[in-house]
């Protein structure tokens, strides 16, 4: 067993598919299943079943991925300390989303640009609104970066633009050909909300269900949303970012028709009255415009 193995089975559990998490990590399909078939055979019992939309852990693999998580999370800060020097100022966000196809591409590339207008050394994490938090509170992030506001009275939350919306949905889905959709539209489809990430913040699900733009909203059970998803044309809502391509395997985002959809704030959470140096830094880059 050694930590590559253990890396792509966390990918692979948290986008449930393990053509996705090679993609994430940049190794073919094949190369991907050896190394969890190698990792399967120094384990007591499988981690996951085979399913038509991916994989589906067993009780034994939710098991082994809580103990998993934080060890590629330790690791990962290992090697951030390996390529760093301590004497630079580095800029360390966290990014509050589930975990999405190529998410660690995304994630690299909106490092490098924070990089080439801040001139200083910048990573993004991803993570849950309640670990972003604690990182907050720990010292070990500048920021949380979420899709929309935090109200919560104990933190500062700068608004640094807003965003278009879009319907992610399986490629099957009877809307998936459309250039754009209006929400009345979504009617007939049940559009599913986290219990993980749809409690933290303003959400676009909380948003758009306290101004009364959706009826139809399920929060299910983990091993009842591939099902609500793939087979009986369940929709999420998330930004509409093209550039981050395919979010979930076999899927697409349509874009929510502007005249019946509102674009969402992204922000930027800090602890109350504590910001870093090269926080400022990225937030007055953001109030004078990019250029």
């Amino acid at each position: 067993m050694n930590i590559k193995q253990i890396s792509y089975f966390v990918s692979a559990a948290q986008l449930g598919s393990m053509s996705a998490a090679a993609r994430e990590k940049g190794i073919s399909t094949q190369a991907m299943s050896k190394a969890l078939s190698d990792l399967r055979k120094e384990l007591p019992a499988p981690l996951f079943e085979r399913i038509p939309q991916g994989i589906k852990l067993t009780a034994f693999g939710k098991q082994f991925l809580e103990k998993a998580k934080p060890v590629c999370e330790s690791f990962s800060q290992l090697e951030n300390m390996s390529d760093s020097n301590p004497n630079d100022p580095q800029l360390a966000l966290l990014l509050v989303a589930p975990a999405f196809s190529d998410n660690e591409s995304a994630r690299e590339k909106l490092a490098l640009f924070f990089e080439r207008y801040l001139h200083t050394k910048a990573r993004v994490d991803l993570g849950t609104g309640e670990e972003g938090i604690a990182a907050l509170a720990r010292g070990e992030c500048d920021a949380i970066i979420t899709i929309g506001t935090l109200d919560d009275g104990e933190h500062d939350c700068f608004i640094a633009g807003t965003m278009p919306v879009g319907a992610c949905m399986a490629n099957n889905h009877p809307l998936a050909n459309r250039a754009s959709i209006a929400l009345d539209e979504l009617k007939p489809y049940p559009v599913l909300a986290s219990k993980t990430f749809d409690h933290f913040n303003n959400s676009i699900v909380v948003t758009y269900r306290r101004e009364g733009l959706l009826e139809r909203v399920i929060e299910p059970n983990e091993e009842d949303m591939p099902r609500l998803f793939y087979q009986e044309h369940g929709v999420f809502l998330m930004l509409n970012v093209p550039m981050l391509g395919e979010m979930l395997p076999h899927t697409t985002t349509v874009p929510l028709d502007e005249r019946t959809a509102k674009p969402i704030p992204l922000c930027l959470v800090t602890e109350k009255d504590v910001k870093s140096e090269a926080y400022r830094k990225l937030e007055k880059l953001l109030k004078s415009g990019i250029r």
